[in-house]
């Protein structure tokens, strides 16, 4: 079985977050974008989710759009975890948007 490389994620809540928890949990490596000053859901406030996870790159600006697309862009591949008969957020939308965009593999499951 191949090992995964890394996994990249912006540090949001949700899915997100239980991925930065898996890759510390098996040694994978974390790699990233999240917006400027280290801004999400629930740490707006700086250094944000940068104090737990150093490991994510800081974008030039505070729009979560940018962080979502240079994650999208900078993958190999992207995984997009959805519950069964949900409508997908906005930034589960751009994410879809941006691999196609950037003809970029992804997954959807739910």
């Amino acid at each position: 079985m191949d090992k995964i490389a890394s996994i990249r994620t912006g540090g949001q809540t949700g899915v997100d977050r239980a991925a930065l928890f898996i890759a510390r949990k098996y040694n994978i490596p974390i790699v990233g974008w999240c917006p400027k000053n280290g801004w999400a859901e629930d740490m707006p406030r700086s250094p944000g989710i940068s104090a737990l996870y150093p490991e994510l790159k800081e974008t030039p600006e505070e729009d979560v759009s940018q962080r979502t697309k240079w994650n999208v862009r900078d993958s190999h591949a992207t995984l997009i975890i959805s519950p069964k008969l949900s409508n997908f957020s906005k930034g589960t939308n751009l994410t879809e948007q941006t691999t196609k965009e950037y003809k970029r593999p992804y997954l959807e499951v739910g």
